[in-house]
């Protein structure tokens, strides 16, 4: 294990984070995660264990200063073992905490060495010509469950995964071209099975649908739509998590149209959007029945199979098998349908969520009368 050097820690934060600053603090968080030596659960979260030592105390400091200031929220502590030499990294939240936790060990372990993502980088695209379309595309919505769908839907036999979940080629990476596109994909010469895609951020973006079926005009669709209250407040908790966010929800709400006003343009625009338009979005992906108006200009409703969140999570199994029935997959049993990118999160103010139910009621309805079904959002359980 390469020993930390005080002297390459970055600087404490202050104030809201630069992309190249988050970057940095990102890269510095991988690297302690990945060099943890065990892992103890416990209902409130999780405790990582790493070596005894001064130079791994200051990094371990660091790190836990970061995490405060992220989500203060969590409560973040040191603590010695010094029969086994060990420190104890304590992560301790309000619900969620561990699965926050276990996913950002999980994402830091699946990070590979720049060297070698460049070689598999170099080989996917001298194929791309020989590489498959996607059969499917998951275009929404964000914060709505399509992480827990995907991975569920890479444990099948009949599913051959993709490079990456959300490779954002018909919102972000339009310019790259469909060669880098395919490069993604398995390569046709294993025809068996099915393969596609899923990136929330397609269903919001206003020129991705008529991207989508230029490229993959036979393509299915599948949407997940959650409670548009629940789906902000969770994007909220989401970006304050991430070092993003540093306003309160009512502030960030009442900021958001000024914030994202630039960042949509250049969407319309068909420029690539602004960081802000994806991270404070938090009202504007709400409104689901405006979005999906424009896939159906695009694709006919046969094509485009959309779930209620609610549903899928009290019923996964049941949901999951919709899913497959649709998209032409056999059956598949899971032995466990585990929630992926969850996030800490506390409850949110009932005067907020009432307010925030009045707001959406209209584009609710209008959304239940173009889907042709209910979800209830809004109303008494």
């Amino acid at each position: 294990m390469t020993n930390a050097r005080t002297d390459d820690l970055p600087e404490p934060v202050s104030g809201p984070l630069t992309e190249a600053r988050r970057r940095e603090l990102q890269s510095f968080s991988v690297g302690v995660l990945r060099s943890r030596l065990a892992v103890r659960e416990h209902a409130g979260g999780c405790e990582l264990a790493y070596p005894d030592s001064p130079e791994w105390r200051a990094k371990l400091e660091r790190f836990a200063s970061f995490y405060r200031q992220r989500n203060p929220d969590l409560a973040v502590s040191l603590e010695e073992d010094a029969t086994a030499g060990r420190l104890w990294l304590s992560i301790r939240g309000p619900e969620g905490t561990r699965q926050f936790v276990e996913n950002s060990l999980s994402a830091a372990d699946q990070k590979r060495s720049r060297r070698a993502r460049s070689a598999d980088r170099r080989l996917r695209r001298a194929t791309a010509f020989a590489r498959r379309l996607p059969d499917f595309l998951v275009i929404g919505g964000a914060r709505c469950g399509t992480t827990s769908l995907f991975m569920y839907l890479a444990d099948h036999p009949s599913f051959r995964s993709p490079e990456v979940k959300e490779i954002g080629f018909f919102d972000r990476e339009w310019a790259r071209g469909l060669g880098w596109y395919r490069s993604h994909f398995p390569l046709a010469t294993r025809p068996r099975g099915i393969t596609g895609e899923a990136t929330p951020e397609y269903l919001f973006h206003p020129r991705a649908s008529e991207r989508a079926a230029s490229v993959v005009p036979g393509a299915k669709l599948v949407v997940l739509l959650r409670d548009p209250v629940d789906r902000a407040y969770s994007h909220y908790q989401l970006k304050v998590a991430s070092g993003f966010e540093t306003l309160s929800f009512e502030e960030a709400l009442e900021a958001e149209e000024e914030r994202i006003a630039e960042g949509v343009a250049a969407m319309h625009a068909g420029e690539r959007p602004t960081d802000d338009a994806a991270n404070f979005s938090y009202l504007a992906r709400g409104r689901y029945a405006e979005q999906l108006a424009r896939w159906l200009e695009h694709y006919p409703r046969e094509r485009l199979l959309v779930l209620s969140s609610e549903a899928f999570r009290r019923d996964r199994p049941g949901g999951f098998r919709r899913i497959t029935d649709y998209l032409g997959l056999p059956p598949c049993t899971h032995e466990e349908f585990r929630s992926y990118h969850g996030v800490p999160r506390k409850e949110l103010a009932r005067e907020t969520r009432e307010r925030l139910n009045d707001h959406f009621a209209a584009a609710n309805a209008e959304l239940y009368e173009l889907v042709e079904e209910d979800f209830g959002w809004g109303k008494p359980a």
